[in-house]
């Protein structure tokens, strides 16, 4: 067949498509008025789209990945694992943790460079972990206050969500090294071990979500859909992390070493921050579509 037959072959294969997707779009707009479900999860799509939700996720993604090196150097030395004579050590717990060894091979690595001042780097470690964590805070409260159609205010008690938000995610990963360990020691029977694990991340972000700005007299009901979406996202971050991730994370870590450790563990916090942006406007969306409907 010749390059011009190819070409045009191309172009009706593109209009068909194009006239599947016009086609498909016509049938959900019919669709929509009928299912309030499906016109909600519409107008949360673009209310994210909006307000540059892609956006926000990555730069939440970022506040994400600076509080995460002194926290996980603080668990290498506090643990004593970078100095541990246990070759087995980063195996065991990186397949507790859904990870491959490389990525705690490589902070390992950097503790190691502390020649054995461990007070030192405790210290610095917890400095650095309160810092970053006031500015993840400061992210999480500015992407809800905009979902929600506030203004930021102010931030007086900032040591305290500072540690808040360090309780938060020694909580998110103790649930998550859970449903690794149900997965890894419990075989086909940990399944639903982990299923049940998703409670956990729920009532977590019901709780966050909470303690970040929303409109006065909300009842706890209002956060839970997006609870809902982190909790079953979470899962399928989780299955996606053991399936894919760690695979691509112990290949990259072999061709760029630290750096490509480094983009993967961002790609990683990138899908987490979706998820979180996400559940913040689809709270605000269906509060304001229940709030309509009152007042109708």
């Amino acid at each position: 067949m010749s390059i011009r037959g190819l070409s045009d072959r191309g172009q009706v294969v593109a209009a068909r498509a194009r006239a599947k997707g016009e086609s498909a779009a016509r049938r959900i707009n019919e669709l929509r008025p009928r299912i309030p479900a499906l016109d909600a999860a519409f107008m949360a799509g673009e209310r994210d789209s909006r307000s540059g939700g892609s956006v926000l996720a990555g730069a939440l993604a970022f506040r994400l990945f600076v509080p995460l090196l002194p926290f996980a150097l603080l668990v290498v030395a506090i643990l004593g694992y970078a100095t541990s004579e246990d070759a087995h050590t980063p195996a065991s717990i990186s397949q507790t943790l859904g990870m491959r060894e490389a990525a705690l091979t490589s902070i390992a690595d950097s503790a190691k460079l502390t020649n054995g001042d461990r007070i030192g780097v405790i210290a610095f470690g917890l400095f650095a972990l309160i810092t970053a964590s006031l500015s993840a805070v400061r992210a999480l409260r500015a992407i809800h206050a905009l979902a929600w159609g506030l203004p930021l205010g102010r931030f007086p008690r900032a040591l305290p969500a500072a540690m808040a938000f360090i309780g938060w995610g020694v909580v998110f990963f103790g649930i998550w090294a859970l449903s690794g360990w149900a997965r890894q020691t419990l075989g086909p029977a940990g399944i639903p071990v982990a299923i049940a694990l998703l409670g956990g991340f729920f009532v977590l972000w019901v709780a966050v979500s909470r303690m970040l700005p929303h409109p006065p007299g909300l009842s706890w009901r209002a956060f839970i859909p997006g609870a809902i979406l982190v909790a079953v996202g979470m899962e399928g971050i989780h299955l996606a992390t053991v399936l894919y991730i760690s695979h691509k994370a112990e290949q990259v870590s072999a061709s760029y070493g630290a750096l490509g450790i480094s983009l993967v563990l961002l790609l990683w916090l990138y899908l987490l921050g979706r998820l979180i942006v996400a559940s913040a406007f689809l709270n605000a969306t269906l509060w304001e579509r229940h709030s309509r409907r009152e007042s109708s």
